[in-house]
C-alpha cells in the first residue's frame, strides 16, 4: 500500500525547487567530481541563502520527516541507478537505522537531489506542481 507521508506536498514542490536552483548552481562551478572540489562547493554555500533557507526547513521538521525525506530521495535515486527493487518502507527503515548525520548535510550534499526527490514523488504518485 501507499506508505503515509507527513510531509506535504506543497513542502516537497518547494523543496525540489530550491534544491533545483541549488543543483544549477553547483553545476557552473565547473567538474565536480573531485571529492575536495565538492566540499569546497558546499563550504562555499555558507552565506548561500538558498543554502540557508534548505538547511533550515530540514532541519526545522521533525525526525521523521526528516527520515522521509531521505527515503524519498534514496527512493528517487535507485530508479536512476537501475535497482529500485526496495519499497519506500524499506528505504525509510534503511534511512533510520543508518542516520548518524545531519539529515541537511547529507541531502544537501547530494548531487542531483531535486531530481532525485521528483522521481521519488513520481514514485509514490504525489503531485508536483506545474
Amino acid at each position: 500500500g501507499m506508505p503515509e507521508l507527513t510531509l506535504s506536498s506543497d513542502f516537497l514542490n518547494w523543496l525540489v525547487t530550491k534544491a533545483h536552483e541549488f543543483d544549477v548552481k553547483d553545476v557552473s562551478t565547473g567538474d565536480a567530481n573531485d571529492e575536495d572540489q565538492v566540499a569546497s562547493i558546499l563550504e562555499d554555500r555558507g552565506d548561500d541563502p538558498v543554502f540557508e533557507e534548505m538547511t533550515t526547513a530540514i532541519e526545522d521538521l521533525n525526525e521523521r520527516q526528516q527520515i522521509e525525506l531521505v527515503a524519498l530521495a534514496w527512493l528517487g535515486r535507485a530508479e536512476e541507478e537501475g535497482s529500485g527493487s526496495e519499497s519506500f518502507e524499506e528505504l525509510f527503515e534503511l534511512a533510520r537505522n543508518e542516520r548518524v548525520n545531519k539529515t541537511s548535510v547529507y541531502l544537501l550534499g547530494m548531487p542531483l537531489l531535486s531530481d532525485y526527490l521528483l522521481e521519488g514523488m513520481n514514485k509514490l504518485g504525489i503531485a508536483e506542481d506545474a
